[in-house]
């Protein structure tokens, strides 16, 4: 598979054709080709100079980009799809607005490529110390330092990429992803353009209550694309299987494990319709609750529920401090292995986003509560956040977690008991089973 390799150097000698190229834009490979062919151009750095011609006898497998300063690089990022699969960065630079390790932050967390730093000898201590912080320990396979001017460099460098391509799954499959995604939305918008804007509305959206127009929200439109997205990443990944197989391991970051999951379980939809899933926070205090009310009653919510909303507290979890209710439901009987399976009496929900951070949150569905919500004059029967104005969303649940979620708080609520069986029975039954 072809991969992408951008260098973000000053030495890229391109500002000595200045009248011809302008340095804070994307040096492409044209460009590229065209300064090592010119016998004037000064390579001040001989080891990028050596790369780059390695890379484009190379063609097949590789396709060459650069920039001389990364802030040229996420100006660019962030106009432009552009996603390297690796980037050779250089952490010298005379100026810049902010602190060379905040810039590396920067595009650590924004991109996917395998990062190495170039710099000088001298330097590559005090770099690697630098690279212990916790800020980058969720990137440690991802970044390599490297000393310019070293006879291995470029060796090193192949190795390293080759190694990676085994281990990392973005760095396997995330070339293909952005290729086939950019691709996938130009066929739908092309589709889509056949229509007219008032066709298309009245294609995916809903009448109003009165029959006098349609209407449709963003969900309507991503409910028109994500099945096309899905169907076109079957058989671009995995080889054509859709399993991967790999042996079990437990030296996973927990911080990069719940980032994964907070994508599988939330989704910041921007509808001011309120839902069921949704976590809100009241405005006045630090208070909680995943919105249980079904949402086909949103839309006539006064006829339907008579202005009731249903809600059922939910709150965080420290790490160190143990929740009150694991002292009354006995700290030996809770296991938490899945959203559903659990203590009848709770369950968690774990890495919420909220301001930047992941946190966990305890679910107890008996505490249950109703609030009632007087209708506003003038007002359409739907319940918006703007009416329900002392809250503020914060994501919501997605499925296939949100209707589990909601079964368990109903069963939770109102499930039926039924005596056990007698000792001897229970064993007699479970060595018939067994």
């Amino acid at each position: 598979m072809k991969h992408t390799i951008c260098f973000i150097d000053d030495k890229i000698p391109v500002a000595q054709y200045g009248e011809y190229f302008n340095e804070t834009d994307i040096i492409n490979e044209s460009v590229i080709r065209f300064l090592l062919k010119q016998e004037g151009t000064d390579w001040q750095d001989l080891t990028i100079k050596t790369l780059c011609e390695q890379l484009l006898r190379d063609g097949e497998n590789w396709s060459i980009s650069a920039f001389t300063n990364p802030i040229f690089y996420t100006t660019y990022c962030s106009n432009t799809v552009f996603a390297p699969d690796v980037i050779i960065y250089d952490w010298d630079y005379p100026s810049l607005p902010d602190t060379p390790e905040n810039v590396l932050g920067k595009i650590m967390n924004e991109t996917f490529a395998l990062v190495f730093i170039f710099s000088e000898e001298e330097n590559i201590v005090g770099i690697n110390e630098e690279l212990t912080k916790d800020a980058y320990i969720p990137f440690k396979d991802r970044l390599m330092v490297i000393a310019k001017g070293k006879l291995d460099s470029v060796d090193t460098i192949f190795a390293k990429i080759q190694e990676t391509e085994s281990k990392n799954f973005s760095f396997a499959y995330g070339g293909q992803i952005v290729h086939k995604s950019n691709q996938i939305i130009n066929e739908i918008l092309s589709d889509i353009s056949k229509l007219s804007i008032e066709t298309f509305i009245a294609t995916i959206g809903e009448e109003d209550n009165n029959g006098r127009y349609y209407f449709a929200t963003i969900n309507n439109f991503i409910d028109v694309i994500v099945p096309r997205y899905k169907h076109a990443l079957y058989g671009m990944l995995f080889n054509n299987s859709n399993i991967l197989k790999i042996n079990k391991t437990q030296d996973a970051n927990i911080d990069a494990v719940k980032k994964v999951w907070s994508y599988r379980m939330y989704e910041h939809n921007a509808s001011n319709i309120v839902s069921m899933g949704d976590i809100i926070k009241t405005k006045h205090d630090d208070k909680y609750y995943i919105v249980i009310s079904s949402d086909c009653h949103m839309q006539d919510f006064w006829h339907k529920n008579g202005g009731y909303i249903a809600l059922v507290p939910v709150e965080k979890l420290i790490r160190g401090q143990r929740h009150n209710q694991a002292h009354l439901i006995g700290e030996g009987k809770i296991k938490i292995t899945s959203l559903t399976n659990s203590q009848r009496a709770l369950t968690a929900i774990p890495a919420v986003p909220i301001e930047g951070q992941l946190i966990d949150f305890v679910v107890f569905p008996k505490q249950i509560k109703t609030i009632q919500i007087a209708k506003p004059e003038n007002s359409t029967s739907v319940l918006t956040y703007d009416i329900l104005s002392d809250y503020d969303k914060i994501v919501s649940i997605v499925d296939p977690f949100k209707s589990p979620l909601f079964h368990f708080i109903m069963n939770s609520i109102s499930d039926l008991g039924c005596p056990d069986y007698h000792d001897k029975i229970k064993q007699d039954l479970t060595d018939l089973i067994r």
